[in-house]
């Protein structure tokens, strides 16, 4: 790699605009993080080619290689990107579209409203040539992007998924439930109600983060789906229980309290343990949430983990709000008395 690195380094400057988004296409899909010296001095090399006509496959490939190597680019740089898409869109096709997108949200970018609209026009026009998990995958970033599609898009792209539904993939359709739950407006129920089926069928391919997005999307829209729906994630979730970190623990329980489902003992005793795993790691937010969670459920967890949610707790006690402290401090409580009433 560093071999490549050096050679590539010195052949930059006669590199086109293709050859250097081929670079970094190459290098995000072997998963190879380069130097940063190296990752800045190609999107210098970039910024000095924005005169020529960039091609839509090449924008796709950098921002898509960009955002899955995690390097955020600067205001400018990003701002030039945008417009050069802009330039470029009636070219693409769906893919590019829908990962261009997918860059921009990943990356945290502040995207133009113009794009975003232009983006949603060109989705409108061309819905039919999109498959199942690019709408997905378009309709959660533009989300994230706070481009939220009107309701007249935001239906027909969905119709448009759940008649491909057996090509939707478990992040298709946890991404389509997250665009769902984060809309600024109540969705039609029809929408939740169709996605509950097709969500119960495959649970068991989903995972650990995309059954938490599932559920946290539920609790935001305060929809509590039918009791064999929650049986189905409960038994899914159970399965991949091994793999739920920190803040996805947090989040799966938290939403199941505000559900109003209380999973069985045997599912909470082993939450328990992955928990314990995990507790070192856990924020403010994921300590409040937890608590409140148990409290709601009016479940006690077994010792030393009971002790460490406390510690961290108070650990953690000047970074909470007035609103958080006192939360925490009805669930402290709550937990207490069963901890007497157990005694």
């Amino acid at each position: 790699m560093a071999s490549f690195q050096v050679a590539s380094f010195r052949q930059m400057t006669a590199a086109n605009s293709q050859d250097l988004s081929n670079m970094l296409w190459a290098l995000a899909t072997l998963g190879i993080s380069p130097d940063p010296a190296w990752l800045q001095q190609h999107l210098r090399e970039m910024s000095r080619r924005q005169q020529q006509r960039s091609l839509p496959q090449h924008l796709a490939n950098v921002g898509w290689a960009l955002a899955k190597l995690g390097h955020r680019p600067d205001r400018d740089w990003l701002a030039k990107y945008q417009e050069d898409v802009l330039a470029a869109l009636p070219g693409f096709k769906p893919q590019e579209i829908s990962n261009v997108l997918w860059a921009l949200a990943v990356l945290n970018s502040k995207a133009e409203k113009r794009l975003l609209e232009q983006c949603q026009a060109f989705m409108a026009a061309r819905l039919a040539s999109f498959k199942a998990n690019e709408v997905a995958v378009s309709l959660w970033a533009l989300a994230r992007l706070r481009g939220q599609p009107d309701l007249r898009l935001m239906g027909a792209a969905l119709q448009h998924c759940f008649s491909q539904a057996r090509q939707l993939t478990p992040k298709g359709l946890s991404m389509l439930m997250w665009s769902v739950g984060n809309m600024e407006i109540p969705p039609p129920k029809a929408w939740v109600v169709k996605l509950l089926v097709v969500t119960q069928v495959r649970m068991q391919g989903f995972s650990a983060q995309e059954l938490s997005t599932l559920a946290v999307s539920l609790a935001r829209l305060e929809y509590r789906p039918p009791q064999a729906w929650l049986d189905a994630f409960a038994a899914a979730a159970s399965e991949q229980m091994g793999n739920f970190g920190a803040q996805s623990l947090a989040n799966t329980l938290w939403a199941l309290a505000t559900l109003h489902y209380t999973p069985h003992e045997d599912w909470m005793t082993a939450f328990d343990a992955q928990l314990q795993q995990h507790v070192s790691s856990c924020t403010s937010a994921h300590i409040a949430m937890t608590l409140w969670a148990m409290s709601s459920l009016q479940w006690l967890p077994q010792q030393p983990l009971w002790q460490q949610l406390q510690e961290r707790a108070e650990l953690h006690s000047a970074s909470y709000c007035l609103r958080s402290q006192r939360m925490l401090s009805r669930a402290v409580r709550v937990l207490e008395k069963v901890e007497a009433e157990d005694a």
